[in-house]
């Protein structure tokens, strides 16, 4: 596919936040190996697994200078063999620091829709006579990637919104400070990781890593 993913750019922040989960998962293998305790926690993972799942990721990016940036969604639902292992350093647990290290024996991104949009200013809207909808791109496609080993960094915070109104009514004896605020794990990682090797081209080995298009991507400039 070639998108604005592949052709562009510099990304509009390094971490952005990235969801992923298994729809099927078996022949799961997971140790964890407790290498320091005490308020900060030092533990390293170890996991093979053969599983389904889907990934979701919404991000923004500078395509061109001195232009807004685009709106990125890309879902991808993929089945994959591979190792994922990492060395995590948990601070107080609120905040947890991770170096993966992933080695994929073979990856089949089933399906990997992508939608890039941009909007005019709200002023360029009411008083300019501009569309909302500025730009807009969409495609998908598949791809299957085999013997690839990467490295990246990874951020997971604890992180709570409070809700005012919750944390002005708190008067009421029945509520507690808990009740104000709604906290969960985000996962942050980089858009690039900091090693990436594919062994099937290294090795000289064709037919491994491939991929077309269900729908060729379209850009419309409105």
């Amino acid at each position: 596919m070639a998108s604005l993913l592949t052709t562009a750019v510099v990304r509009a922040s390094t971490l952005s936040p990235s969801l992923k989960l298994p729809m099927v998962e078996g022949l799961s293998y997971t140790e964890v190996y407790n290498l320091w305790k005490g308020y900060i926690d030092i533990n390293y993972f170890v996991s093979a697994d053969l599983f389904a799942g889907y990934e979701t990721n919404l991000f923004q990016l500078n395509y061109q200078p001195n232009s807004s940036p685009l709106n990125v969604f890309d879902p991808t639902f993929y089945a994959e063999l591979a190792t994922h292992n990492y060395i995590e350093v948990n601070l107080f647990n609120h905040a947890k620091v991770r170096l993966r290290i992933d080695f994929v024996g073979v990856k089949f991104n089933v399906l990997a829709a992508e939608l890039v949009w941009d909007f005019n200013r709200p002023d360029q809207v009411l008083f300019g006579g501009q569309d909302l909808v500025k730009k807009l791109c969409y495609g998908m496609s598949w791809a299957q990637r085999a013997l690839a080993l990467k490295v990246h960094p990874e951020l997971n915070v604890y992180e709570c919104e409070f809700g005012l109104i919750d944390y002005l009514t708190l008067t009421n004896p029945k509520k507690t400070a808990a009740d104000a605020s709604e906290c969960e794990w985000r996962r942050y990682i980089p858009e690039q990781p900091i090693v990436s090797i594919s062994f099937s081209q290294l090795l000289g080995i064709d037919g491994l890593d491939k991929g077309a298009d269900y729908a060729d991507f379209i850009c419309n400039d409105f």
